[in-house]
């Protein structure tokens, strides 16, 4: 947006420590900005309410696909790319469907738009785009894994509320990034969780502005709890509840993806585990080591398309010791 050098009159102190309250500009320019994004692509959230649906089928899947000209182009441009290697050009998505399967085509067909419309613009400044998103995606596919070990009704929404959770990053990253900038590296050089260096310099932090995004594009109220919870699962979480919350499944997966060095999120730093966490979800330390060391099955093949690469090394008994060590009972 146009002046952005300009935040820095909006009389935010050098430390704002322990404020509570949102400076009212700070929330005027976060939502004037808001107010100027393009809508969500929408066929994320058809393509969700047919994976709901046991009876759906690749033709399904293909029929949602074809009504979004802008998908159909996505898909098309990467079932024809290098990675996948066919010996002839894939011409219908029909075919592409056919070829790579119900699953590989429904994670490529939850993410393309998601990037497209959040993470494919080219920053010199702050938070890399492409390292956020290696990150994101690993959340969405830790999401995923996690989703299905505990039985969440649809784990694919545990994958969008990965790929998803730290969109606030990105209007930080535009609307103010010499302070979101100066988070970074107070983050890096304290030691300490990103999202409570944005809280002291901004006097809120990217949570908060995602779970904003989340409303404005209509998301789903249980995408938009996730993305605002996903660091303070705990604080949404009583006894009362019956089902798995979608927040305590973000937070672990945001966890492994951070402890796997899956891309970069401006923060190096997981915090321990809870063990009402590990009670909530019903699962052992022990799952999560097995499912972090699942992950790079499906880590690559997510990547590729989108010209992504990183090295995954297999898990050493010293990092799951030291894994291990994040979920002992705090003192």
């Amino acid at each position: 947006m146009d002046g952005k050098d300009d935040v820095w009159e909006i009389d935010l102190d050098d430390d704002t420590e322990n404020s509570d309250e949102l400076n009212p500009a700070v929330f005027k320019l976060i939502s004037e900005q808001i107010e100027q994004l393009p809508p969500f692509p929408m066929v994320v959230n058809h393509i969700l309410s047919m994976i709901e649906d046991p009876n759906a089928t690749l033709a399904d899947l293909s029929r949602v696909i074809l009504n979004d000209p802008s998908l159909t182009g996505m898909i098309l441009k990467a079932i024809n790319s290098a990675y996948y290697g066919f010996n002839s050009k894939i011409s219908t998505v029909s075919h592409a469907v056919s070829l790579l399967g119900f699953n590989e085509v429904k994670n490529l067909a939850l993410s393309l738009p998601i990037n497209d419309a959040l993470f494919a613009k080219t920053r010199s400044f702050g938070l890399g785009q492409a390292d956020l998103w290696v990150h994101s995606v690993g959340v969405g596919i830790c999401g995923r894994m996690i989703g299905e070990k505990v039985r969440y009704p649809v784990p694919e929404e545990a994958f969008v509320a990965g790929l998803l959770h730290d969109i606030g990053k990105n209007l930080l990253n535009d609307v103010f990034p010499e302070r979101f900038d100066q988070a970074l590296h107070r983050a890096e050089e304290q030691q300490r969780a990103l999202v409570d260096i944005e809280q002291e310099l901004l006097t809120i932090s990217h949570a908060t502005i995602g779970s904003w995004l989340a409303q404005h594009w209509k998301l789903p109220d249980t995408l938009t709890t996730a993305i605002q919870n996903h660091h303070q699962p705990l604080a949404t979480i009583s006894d009362e509840d019956t089902g798995i919350r979608l927040e305590a499944i973000i937070f672990l997966a945001d966890f492994l993806a951070k402890f796997l060095s899956l891309g970069f999120s401006g923060d190096r730093y997981p915090p321990r585990i809870r063990p009402e966490i590990f009670k909530h979800l019903a699962i052992k330390p022990e799952d999560v080591i097995s499912i972090a060391e699942g992950v790079q099955r499906d880590m690559q093949p997510t990547l590729r398309p989108f010209g992504l690469e990183i090295d995954l090394k297999p898990l050493t008994t010293e990092d799951k010791t030291k894994m291990a060590e994040f979920f002992a009972p705090l003192d």
